[in-house]
C-alpha cells in the first residue's frame, strides 16, 4: 500500500500542471452548473422556510400568551438560532463541500453533457419549473404526514402499552402474617355460693 502512495505521488509530481488544469476545468464546470441551477437561491429559500418553521414551533410551544419579559427571551432565542443556522448552513459555508461532492460524483464528460442539456430550451424549462414543483411536492408530503398523525399516535399508544406489558414484573413475596389480636383481660372464676367466704364480722 505504501508503494502505491509513493508511485501516485511521483506521478503527481511529474504532471502537476496537467492535474491542476484538469481540476480547475472541472471545478469551473461545477461552478457553472451551480450558477445555472441557482442553488444559492434554492438554499436561501430553504433556510428562510426552516427559520419560519422554527419560529412557528417556538410560538406554538409558548402558547402565545407570555408576559413581556418572557416574550423578549423567546425572540432573543429565535434570533440566536437563526444566526447559528446562517453561520453554519449558508450557501457560502456549504458550497465547498457541495463542490467536492460533485467532483466525486461526476466526470468531466458528465458535466459537459449536463451543462449542454441545461442550456437547451428543455433544460431551461426544467430549471425554471423545478423550484415551484419541489415546493408543491413538499406541500403534498406535509399534507400526507398530517393525515397520518392519528394513526401514528395510535401506534405510539399501542407501543407504550406493549412496553409496559413486556417490562419486568414486581417481585411479590409471601404475605406478612396478620397481627395477633390483643389478649383479653383474665376473667375471675365464679365460685358457687356455698364456697364463698363468709362476710367479715
Amino acid at each position: 500500500m505504501k508503494r502505491i502512495f509513493i508511485a501516485l505521488a511521483a506521478i503527481a509530481l511529474c504532471f502537476p500542471q496537467l492535474a491542476h488544469a484538469d481540476d480547475a476545468s472541472k471545478r469551473a464546470k461545477i461552478e457553472e452548473m451551480i450558477r445555472l441551477t441557482k442553488m444559492d437561491e434554492t438554499m436561501t429559500k430553504m433556510m428562510d422556510q426552516t427559520k419560519e418553521q422554527i419560529n412557528e414551533l417556538v410560538a406554538a410551544d409558548s402558547g402565545g400568551d407570555l408576559p413581556p419579559a418572557q416574550t423578549a427571551i423567546m425572540k432573543d432565542f429565535q434570533a440566536k438560532v437563526s444566526a447559528l443556522m446562517v453561520a453554519a448552513l449558508s450557501f457560502e459555508q456549504v458550497k465547498p463541500a457541495m463542490i467536492k461532492l460533485y467532483e466525486d460524483a461526476y466526470t468531466e464528460a458528465d458535466l459537459d453533457g449536463i451543462l449542454a442539456f441545461y442550456k437547451t430550451p428543455a433544460g431551461q424549462s426544467l430549471l425554471g419549473k423545478t423550484p415551484d414543483l419541489m415546493t408543491k411536492v413538499m406541500a403534498i408530503v406535509e399534507d400526507r404526514m398530517t393525515a397520518l398523525e392519528p394513526q401514528v399516535e395510535k401506534l405510539s399508544d399501542d407501543m407504550q402499552r406493549q412496553m409496559v406489558g413486556a417490562g419486568p414484573k414486581p417481585v411479590i413475596g409471601p404475605e406478612p402474617p396478620a397481627a395477633a389480636a390483643p389478649a383479653a383481660p383474665p376473667v375471675p372464676p365464679v365460685m358457687p355460693p356455698e364456697q364463698a367466704a363468709p362476710p367479715a364480722k
